[in-house]
């Protein structure tokens, strides 16, 4: 069900890829003799990932580009009576 405005991932894949990189990084590294001075991570920022009493992920993360509800945003904003356009 494609919903317009929707944009959500699921972190596992997000971990999924950077079990692989490393993966990938670490076969490079051996076959170069190369030596790692320092890695950084990075990801996304403003998303919102649910978690349960444990911890666990319990549905896909909103992404920082979500507009599902933007027009609830709207409506909220006109009844509080803030000026968005």
């Amino acid at each position: 069900n494609k919903i317009e405005g929707r944009a959500e991932q699921h972190p596992r894949k997000w971990l999924i890829a950077l079990k692989e990189t490393l993966q990938d990084l670490s076969v490079t590294i051996r076959e170069r003799k190369l030596v790692v001075g320092g890695m950084g991570v990075s990801g996304q920022q403003h998303g919102m990932v649910l978690l349960d009493e444990n911890d666990h992920v319990i549905r896909s993360a909103k992404l920082w580009c979500d507009v599902e509800a933007v027009d609830q945003a709207k409506q909220f904003s006109k009844l509080a009576g803030w000026n968005v356009s």
